[in-house]
């Protein structure tokens, strides 16, 4: 399905709008919408894979945790210290 607005048929020539045409339409034939929905599903699933291995390796709070090594019964867990969220204020007052 090609689509012709009042602009397009305004704007080009005969020819012009001859060749636009027969590019829209060599898409139909060559079937490249559905390569494209093929190759933006295949992606996407590969991006949720990889998102979900990552979150595997890290937790929603921070980064990765990491194991330390003890000299007691129980591993040591603890944090890698992330990047501070747009909402963390730095700002201090000064007492007049």
């Amino acid at each position: 399905m090609v689509a012709l607005t009042p602009v397009l048929l305004d704007t080009l020539t005969k020819d012009k709008l001859e060749a636009v045409l027969a590019h829209e339409i060599t898409h139909i034939v060559n079937r490249d919408v559905r390569l494209m929905v093929i190759a933006t599903v295949l992606v996407g699933g590969l991006t949720l894979l990889g998102n979900y291995v990552s979150g595997l390796f890290s937790n929603w709070s921070g980064g990765p945790i990491i194991y330390l090594p003890s000299h007691g019964a129980a591993a040591t867990t603890t944090r890698i210290p992330t990047v501070p969220s747009s909402r963390t204020c730095f700002c201090s007052r000064a007492s007049v």
